[in-house]
């Protein structure tokens, strides 16, 4: 298996999962990124008396969506995207796990119609496994709580739909 670099790889319509190095101005930009956002978690984690994320977990987390919309041709954009929006345009929310064999988590409260995408690894390596619509997922995956008071849907990589369908959806205009 390769590693691709941006800009944007043509996938097979079967493909189940593309490696993903992001280069030197995407990695800036996901540092930039994680900055800001591990500021507003930690304001609203000393306002909140919540847990703080772990070191990481921010630049892991911002890099993967960053990887993500590169693949599908999307713009990231850090600032003034509402949480009801998803991660990038059209309702695609990246969930990330430093796991090769992480599942996609979906929560309860995720709007049913986003469509949700599995990226394991770290920053600035990632592997985009594949997707699933929420409401989907909601069917297929597991509910559980492995930290109490979080439950949510586990989805087995092995249920996931081929990230080349998602990929020819976007180029034919039938998503987003």
């Amino acid at each position: 298996m390769t590693v691709r670099e941006t800009p944007r790889p043509v996938i097979a319509k079967q493909t189940r999962r593309v490696r993903v190095r992001l280069g030197e101005c995407d990695q800036a930009r996901a540092r930039e990124g994680a900055a800001i956002r591990a500021g507003r978690r930690n304001q609203k984690a000393r306002a909140e008396h919540v847990r703080k994320r772990p070191p990481g977990f921010e630049l892991d987390s911002v890099g993967a969506e960053i990887a993500v919309a590169n693949i599908l041709g999307l713009e990231w954009v850090e600032l003034g995207r509402p949480d009801a929006e998803g991660d990038l345009e059209g309702g695609i929310q990246v969930r990330q796990s430093r796991r090769p064999t992480g599942r996609l988590i979906v929560h309860d409260y995720d709007p049913d119609d986003f469509l949700c995408v599995l990226v394991t690894g770290t920053f600035p390596v990632y592997d985009v496994r594949g997707w699933l619509p929420a409401d989907v997922a909601k069917q297929v995956g597991r509910w559980t709580d492995p930290q109490p008071g979080r439950f949510a849907y586990f989805v087995d990589q092995h249920k996931l739909r081929p990230l080349g369908e998602l990929y020819h959806l976007i180029a034919r205009g039938c998503a987003v």
